[in-house]
């Protein structure tokens, strides 16, 4: 139990993923950026969330490769039943 009274996870997960592709196109005012898969196939619009992200927009141009990782994690909380 942690000092709230509430049981503390009993197990986390963690998943990540990369993709690599090329910049097909950047919109700046739109804050996103399409690319598409290093070997070619279908061109996907990413949105760019972050100030200091978006900032960096209009210094990339099409051609510039892409490497990007999401990453996502879970804690499960775990309470016994009641009686």
């Amino acid at each position: 139990m942690d000092r709230a009274g509430r049981a503390r996870p009993a197990a986390a997960g963690w998943r990540s993923a990369s993709i690599a592709g090329t910049i097909a196109a950047v919109d700046v005012p739109a804050n996103t950026i399409s690319a598409a898969g290093l070997s070619g196939g279908p061109v996907h619009a990413f949105e760019v969330h972050g100030l200091e992200r978006q900032a960096h927009l209009p210094k990339i141009a099409p051609g510039s490769l892409l490497t990007a990782t999401c990453a996502s994690t879970a804690a499960p909380e775990v309470t016994p039943a009641t009686q």
